[in-house]
């Protein structure tokens, strides 16, 4: 009954070996389709885009209010920033 805890000890080692290096990645990707040159970039860096897990935003239709969510993934929260958009 040797190789079941072996088995495990090598998978949650692979695992955390994947977890560490999963993170690391480019900042921006060359995506291929769309304008010539364009670049992905974060949206709203430091307001929206502020190191924790964001996802699933959706702007107002007057474009003065932005909805998204925010967090770790056992704490995420739904936020609302509202932008003072000049003339």
């Amino acid at each position: 009954m040797l190789r079941k805890p072996l088995f495990d000890r090598l998978f949650f080692a692979a695992a955390a070996i994947f977890w560490a290096y999963a993170g690391r990645g480019q900042a921006a990707y060359d995506f291929p389709g769309g304008a010539a040159g364009e670049v992905a970039a974060l949206f709203a860096p430091g307001i929206i885009s502020d190191g924790l897990n964001n996802r699933d935003f959706t702007l107002s239709p007057d474009g003065k209010t932005v909805y998204f969510s925010s967090g770790r993934p056992v704490d995420t929260r739904d936020s609302t920033r509202d932008f003072d958009i000049g003339k």
